[in-house]
This record gives C-alpha cells, sequence and structure tokens, in this order.
C-alpha cells in the first residue's frame, strides 16, 4: 500500500513537471520575409521573357549589324557570355562591344601654327564615335584655336573632313567631301555634330558609325591643328604627303569582346551582332537565337 502511494505520488508530480514544461517558450519571435526577386542583368532592359524578335531580309554579301545593350542591376560585378546557335553555312555571327575609350597625348613640334599640345580622346559610342581634343598649350599664333579631322575607309584616298574655321569669318563648324574644291556644308551634316570655339581649347567631333563603314569596318582618320592650312594632315594615306603636326592612326568601329563580359554594377553596355553572309549563300528562311547566359 505504501508503495502504491509512493508510485501515485511521483506520477503525479511527472504530470506537474510536464504541465509546466509546456510554457516554456521555443523561440522569442519570428520574422516572415515576402520576397520577389529581379534578375541582376537585362538585355535591352527587358525580362528575359518572352524572347526578343528581329526579322529582316539579306543578300548574299550583306552585313546586317543590330543594336542592343546590357544593363547591369546588381550592387555587385556580373560575368555573362553570349551565345548564338542556328545559324547555317554561309553566315557568320559576331558581336561587336561599344563604350571604349582611347586617349593619347600629342606633343609640339614643327612652326608656330604646329607648337600644339593635346590630349585627344576616341569613344565608341552606341550608334557614333566621337573624338575629344583638349588642348592643353597655348596658341603662339594669336592665341585662338581649331582643329580638323579627315576620314576615309579606303587606304588609298580620303572621305571627307570636318573641321572648325577659326582663322576667319564665320568661325563655324564646315562638313567637306574630299577633293577640296567640293562644296562646305555646316554642321549639323549628314547627323555629324560638333562643339568648341576659337575663344576655349575643347573640342568634340562625333561621326555616326554608317560614316566610318559600318560596325566592325577598320577605318582611317587623322587629326590637326593648324586649322588655317585646312587640308593638310598628319602624313598616312596616299594622298596626305605633307607632313603636319597631328595625329593618324586606323581604327575598328566597336570591339570584339574575350568572353565571358564582366559587367560592372550599374554599367549599361551597348553592342552589335553582325550577321555576315557569305556572297555565294544558298536562298532559304532560318532562325538564329542569341542568349546572354551567366558566365
Amino acid at each position: 500500500m505504501q508503495r502504491k502511494k509512493m508510485l501515485i505520488a511521483v506520477l503525479a508530480i511527472a504530470l506537474l513537471v510536464g504541465a509546466v514544461s509546456a510554457g516554456i517558450l521555443t523561440y522569442y519571435g519570428r520574422i516572415e520575409s515576402d520576397v520577389t526577386v529581379s534578375q541582376s542583368v537585362f538585355l535591352d532592359d527587358k525580362s528575359y521573357t518572352p524572347p526578343i524578335e528581329e526579322d529582316f531580309g539579306a543578300v548574299g554579301g550583306d552585313v546586317i549589324c543590330k543594336y542592343h545593350w546590357l544593363r547591369n542591376t546588381a550592387s555587385v560585378p556580373v560575368a555573362v557570355n553570349l551565345v548564338s546557335w542556328g545559324a547555317p553555312e554561309g553566315v557568320t555571327v559576331k558581336y561587336y562591344t561599344m563604350g571604349t575609350s582611347t586617349k593619347w597625348h600629342i606633343t609640339p613640334s614643327g612652326g608656330d601654327y604646329d607648337k600644339v599640345e593635346a590630349d585627344v580622346t576616341k569613344t565608341d559610342k552606341a550608334g557614333s564615335v566621337e573624338f575629344k581634343v583638349e588642348i592643353v598649350s597655348d596658341n603662339p599664333a594669336g592665341h585662338t584655336y581649331g582643329m580638323g579631322i579627315a576620314i576615309s575607309t579606303d587606304i588609298s584616298t580620303i572621305g571627307f573632313q570636318v573641321f572648325y574655321q577659326e582663322w576667319q569669318t564665320p568661325y563655324v563648324w564646315y562638313y567637306q567631301a574630299y577633293p577640296w574644291t567640293s562644296e562646305l556644308h555646316d554642321l549639323p551634316y549628314l547627323g555629324i555634330t560638333a562643339t568648341g570655339d576659337r575663344d576655349h581649347k575643347v573640342f568634340t567631333v562625333d561621326i555616326p558609325i554608317g560614316l566610318l563603314g559600318g560596325c566592325g569596318a577598320k577605318y582611317y582618320y587623322a587629326i590637326q591643328f593648324r586649322t588655317n592650312l585646312i587640308g593638310t594632315y598628319p602624313q598616312g594615306l596616299n594622298l596626305w604627303a605633307q607632313t603636319t603636326a597631328g595625329y593618324f592612326a586606323s581604327a575598328t568601329v566597336g570591339t570584339i569582346p574575350a568572353m565571358p563580359i564582366t559587367l560592372e554594377p550599374g554599367q549599361v553596355l551597348p553592342f552589335y551582332i553582325c550577321y555576315e553572309f557569305d556572297k555565294a549563300i544558298a536562298p532559304e528562311t532560318f532562325t538564329i537565337y542569341t542568349e546572354v547566359r551567366p558566365a
């Protein structure tokens, strides 16, 4: 009987402890987060669905380039690859990124009008190439400033020049096709724009890529500062025999990127997809796909 009473007492204590334990907290608070996730990289500022559709025709020998852009909305760098498939034999797909800048320094040489020291920056923009000239020396010939740039898509000839006439009125920007007896056209002309005047030292000339041969094309350019003798440029092209101060070089519209492409936070990267069609390509209809994939 004593043992039975003791067992009942133990069970009662166990029940009492269980009742107390049921009141102990297992956590002190809870956070419920409703999260909406957005993709980090956008193509043409559009969501990854639905696909972007482009319809166009081509003839054998054509090069068709289509403009697009990538935008990184993430707070960290994101690496991507451009991948295309579906192109039949006779079609080559290439990518050209824009936005690259190249800067160089030109030192003085020669006579009065040649004693110009300048920084020159060439920038491949979305649909044009900008040449920016920042003169960093005083011009001893009257202390007025100007510049000229000549462009060609063929090493054996000259295409046109764009120059600021600072040595006589009217003080304006002109476009002129080669030869230099051709008509002068005030800017803007053919999509070419320019800024800067004779009393300041910063000039810009913005030329549409179509006048440079199009995306991926090679072109030649020469820059000079003796605008009172416009039409003479640094030696380089076959017809440009007179050596004068300035700069002569060749360039390609756009840059073929190495994969993967790394986009910095907030970066917008313009680029072109170019489709090159063989001259002997057979007539047919097909679909070419290009994706922007995480690297």
